[in-house]
């Protein structure tokens, strides 16, 4: 009976161990398409003036103004919190 309890909490700890490493990954591949995807703003906004803003809540929070579009000043916060961050 023991030996079964020590087998459990074992197996519980290697899929825990396997869940929490593949969590890991999942985040760090939505990290790089949030830097990808600001970072894509920022190139609009420096190629064009202004940028639609896309979908993504992480992109609208920089929309100070709300008018749809990432104007340049609003670009820059991107760039600070890019070169912060990444």
């Amino acid at each position: 009976m023991k030996t079964m309890i020590i087998s459990i909490t074992l197996l519980v700890m290697v899929f825990g161990t396997f869940i929490g490493n593949a969590n890991a990954f999942n985040q760090t591949k939505y990290d790089a398409f949030v830097k990808k995807t600001l970072q894509s703003v920022v190139d609009q906004v420096n190629s064009d003036g202004k940028s639609a803003v896309t979908k993504q809540k992480f992109v609208k929070k920089y929309d100070t103004n709300q008018d749809g579009f990432i104007n340049a000043n609003e670009a820059e916060k991107i760039q600070d919190f890019l070169n912060q961050n990444y």
